[in-house]
């Protein structure tokens, strides 16, 4: 494609307009627009990229700033300064226009193309002339989209399924998770072959256009410092975010349009963007219709696909008999029979997506390319744009449709840096040990199948599923589509029925990673969204999961590859051990004190402390605690990166009163997680105190507090999660509960206290310790009628048994 005007059709810009495209300026601080500039041979630009492994990662918005209702607003400086950080860090930089068309959007046939063009151009001249005098004449934004958005109904037109066209700047688009705020993209262009809409959804959108007015985003091909351009920018990512999150696309575009007739191209995928030089879309009449031409028909001027350019050529709508079908074998499980009451429950956005199921023969592995139907909607979406971006789906296999009950799985799609190993290495290294050791699963995750999707195959196009964001660097770190089918399904740990079946789980998860250790696998991101309750199970089991950011212990890196030889050509391209395991990872709020104070190497039982703090974030926000901050304990304990925050922590009391039975338990965790970070000092010839070396967390220390309190009598069957309510920092803003009648308060707490007593006579099965669960009448009632008298019980001077301390030994 050419922009000179030998072979560019006629100009449709009117005699008293029209200005010559070479000697017209630029916006500021861009310099002349030249045919030079926009022709192959001028420099490429690109900033000095740092898209290299994540040595740190931080969970979703959602996660990570959702504990106080101000770190939630767009802008919040949190948000602002990660925000920024994370464009500029996955900026790879600014191409000419005709580069960046030919190196992304390449058409199968330039000679149909160019046909095709030339018939658009001259139709939508008009209508370009129109825009043109607009907005030269006005200012105002209304006006200037609505002849645009005639112009671009105009180009379109002769589309083969064109798109609508719609002003939508001031159409609320649905937020696509817990922490996101609605948008409102200026103009938006529907997927191909859309009819009508009555109300706009980031599903519907295939592409948007933002009018910045006076910003370019990317003023001299460089980030703008000002608060205006940020903002601008953030919206355009978040754009581009929201459309890779709802089109299942590997990568999307969208366009800036800024001061008097200027424009920018951009190309998002999970690896990071890029952007063409500025260009005028006014006096170019051929650059915006080339482009859309393209983003609508990828397959060029004769095919007959439906997609548009980046769409994912693996995941389809699923016809409605297919519906039916996976319907009625859903009907034969008994779970999912009552969970899903129709077809259109249960088949409602429904995705047909290919994936890899491992069947054998002999001891022979096969992987065999099935169908998956998804079954309601997703079971997690991650809010990265940039990253592993990972959705798990429950799928059901179409070569299982005509089985009785068949099996459900958890299909997790996941952009994987090309650095880092395969998940499925993990979970055969697991399964490897647990069958040479004759160690039962005991319920753990279990990997049935995975492909990499950019792997040469005549099943898809492979290109499409690695992303193109660096320039002349590594390879290995673009990112590589990846598809993993798993069992059981699970369901979030924030959705648990008791407080011990809290503990329980987090109790096998303790167990599941041990199993895991010892088979040479280190977890190194303990985290909410990473140990599951079993879905279909009525007492639910939990279960550890997610080996996205695992790493072999040296020995277990040996004994990977004695299993499977056949895999020990891949181990060049991927990290080294020892540095891998000094890498700075996990889910900050549950990350060790010792990771956030210090580089050291990753260890067992760093993610043994990740557990408690795991504990502590689900006490703090799903159940009601005696902390003094109250609803914000959790925001002023987990929303900062200060290691001090959580020191201070450990040398507290736990928020927890003592009379609940799960007291103990997050006590003794609390203990032996403040022993393994005591700080002994050092080169102190006077010290007056001894000091205390640090004692590291042991396997069989853990599960023997939870193993001691879990025994114990008592616990709570109806004291299940609560809803976590975002706080105000504001106090005045949060809900506040009525004061608690104090004389009722000391009643119960003497009916705990008559009722233990009671319990130290009882069979030799019952803890002396233990505490009874709240509400048993009959003791509040005898202890209210003995000081009727009064306003406030009167105690017999007898004080609570002592509680039972785990003593930790040195390991």
């Amino acid at each position: 494609m050419s922009h000179s005007p030998d072979n560019s059709p006629p100009r449709t810009t009117s005699p008293a307009s029209s200005v010559d495209a070479r000697s017209r300026s630029a916006p500021d601080g861009e310099g002349d627009v030249t045919e030079e500039r926009l022709g192959c041979n001028f420099r490429v630009y690109c900033t000095n990229s740092t898209n290299t492994p994540r040595s740190q990662k931080v969970g979703p918005t959602a996660l990570a700033v959702s504990n106080n209702l101000e770190a939630r607003t767009e802008d919040a400086v949190a948000q602002t300064i990660t925000c920024r950080n994370m464009l500029t860090e996955n900026f790879a930089g600014v191409l000419p226009v005709e580069d960046f068309m030919e190196r992304f959007m390449a058409p199968p046939d330039i000679e149909s193309e160019a046909s095709a063009i030339e018939a658009i151009v001259p139709h939508a001249a008009q209508a370009l002339i129109d825009v043109e005098g607009d907005t030269l004449s006005s200012a105002w934004f209304s006006h200037i989209s609505l002849v645009k958005i005639i112009y671009l109904n105009e180009v379109v037109a002769k589309f083969r399924n064109k798109p609508l066209v719609g002003d939508t700047h001031n159409c609320k688009f649905n937020a696509l998770d817990e922490g996101d705020h609605h948008k409102m993209p200026d103009i938006t262009l529907s997927k191909p072959g859309t009819e009508a809409i009555t109300s706009w959804r980031w599903s519907d959108a295939g592409t948007v256009i933002e009018a910045t007015h006076k910003i370019d985003v990317l003023a001299k091909n460089q980030f703008g410092e000002s608060g205006e351009a940020l903002k601008a920018f953030r919206k355009l990512g978040k754009d581009a975010r929201n459309l890779l999150m709802a089109s299942s696309s590997c990568h999307v575009f969208v366009i800036t349009t800024f001061k008097q007739g200027w424009a920018r191209l951009f190309r998002f995928d999970h690896g990071g963007f890029r952007a063409t030089e500025a260009f005028s879309w006014l006096y170019e009449p051929t650059i915006l219709p080339t482009f859309l031409y393209r983003l609508y028909h990828p397959d060029g001027p004769g095919g007959t696909s439906s997609r548009m350019h980046g769409q994912d050529d693996t995941i389809s709508i699923p016809t409605r008999e297919e519906k039916i079908l996976v319907y009625d074998a859903i009907c034969t499980h008994e779970f999912y029979n009552k969970k899903y009451a129709t077809v259109e429950i249960a088949m409602k956005d429904s995705l047909k997506i290919k994936a890899v199921c491992f069947t054998t023969e002999g001891n022979e592995r096969i992987p065999e390319v099935v169908d998956c139907f998804t079954i309601g909607p997703a079971l997690s979406q991650s809010d990265e744009l940039y990253g592993r971006a990972t959705v798990v789906y429950r799928v059901i296999l179409g070569n299982d449709l005509k089985e009785d009950a068949p099996p459900i799985y958890a299909l997790k799609d996941v952009w994987r840096q090309g650095c880092r190993r395969p998940e499925v290495d993990f979970y055969d290294a697991i399964a490897a040990y647990c069958r040479k050791a004759r160690i039962p699963p005991a319920g753990m995750a279990e990997c049935h199948g995975s492909v990499d999707l950019s792997v040469q195959t005549n099943a898809w196009n492979p290109a499409l599923h690695i992303t193109r964001s660096t320039d002349h660097g590594d390879a290995s770190f673009e990112r590589h589509h990846m598809r993993v089918l798993l069992t059981p399904v699970g369901r979030s740990l924030k959705t648990f029925t008791s407080t011990k079946s809290l503990a329980q789980a987090l109790h096998t998860a303790v167990l599941h990673h041990q199993i895991a250790y010892d088979a040479g696998v280190l977890h190194r991101d303990i985290s909410d969204g990473n140990v599951l309750f079993e879905e279909s199970t009525e007492n639910p089991n939990g279960f550890l999961l997610d080996w996205d950011y695992a790493e072999f212990t040296p020995e277990g890196f040996k004994n990977f590859y004695v299993a499977f030889p056949s895999r020990a050509g891949d181990s060049d391209q991927y990290e080294d051990i020892d540095k891998s395991l000094k890498d700075f990872t996990g889910t900050f709020p549950f990350v060790a004190i010792e990771l956030m104070r210090n580089t050291v190497i990753h260890g067992f039982h760093h993610d043994l402390e990740s557990i408690y703090w795991l504990l502590v974030w689900m006490l703090l926000r799903h159940t009601n605690h005696n902390d003094p901050q109250g609803s914000l304990t959790c925001s002023a304990l987990f929303d900062t990166s200060n290691p001090l925050m959580k020191l201070g922590w450990i040398h507290g009391p736990s928020p927890v009163d003592e009379d609940l039975v799960i007291f103990p338990l997050i006590e003794n965790l609390r203990l032996a997680v403040k022993m393994q970070n005591e700080t002994p000092s050092k080169n102190l010839k006077s010290a007056r105190f001894r000091s205390i070396d640090p004692v590291r967390l042991t396997y069989d220390v853990v599960l023997d507090i939870f193993q001691t309190e879990l025994a114990a009598q008592g616990w709570p069957e109806d004291d299940k999660a609560l809803v976590f309510k975002v706080p105000s920092l504001d106090p005045k803003k949060n809900e506040t509960k009525k004061p608690e009648d104090p004389r009722r308060s000391v009643l119960e707490r003497e009916a705990r206290r008559a009722s233990r007593r009671g319990s130290k006579g009882g069979s030799q099965g019952e803890p002396q310790g233990g505490s009874l669960k709240r509400g048993h009448e009959d003791d509040l009632a005898s202890v209210a009628s003995s000081s009727s008298e009064g306003t406030t019980a009167v105690s017999d001077g007898s004080e609570p048994p002592k509680r039972k301390r785990v003593k930790v030994k040195s390991s």
